[in-house]
C-alpha cells in the first residue's frame, strides 16, 4: 500500500484540497490495469489520506528517465 497525505495546517490552501478530492474521484472511478487501484480515503487526526496499491516497478520519473539496452528512452 501507499500512503498519500493532505496535511491539515494553515499552509493547505483550497486549491490543494480541491486537487486532492479530484484525485480521489478519478481513482475510485478508474479501473484499468495501467492504473493504480484504489483502496481508500481515511481522514484521521485533521489529515486526509489516500490510499492505494503499491508498485515495485519504482516511480515515473525513473519509468520515464529509463534507458533501454538500444540507448532509447
Amino acid at each position: 500500500m501507499v500512503v498519500k497525505q493532505l496535511h491539515s495546517d494553515s499552509t493547505i490552501d483550497q486549491e490543494a484540497y480541491s486537487n486532492f478530492l479530484k484525485e480521489v474521484k478519478v481513482l475510485r472511478t478508474s479501473q484499468h490495469h495501467n492504473v493504480l487501484r484504489f483502496i481508500g480515503v481515511l481522514y484521521r487526526d485533521g489529515e486526509l489520506n489516500l490510499v492505494t496499491e503499491f508498485i515495485e516497478s519504482g516511480t515515473l520519473k525513473e519509468l520515464i528517465n529509463k534507458v533501454t539496452p538500444e540507448g532509447k528512452t
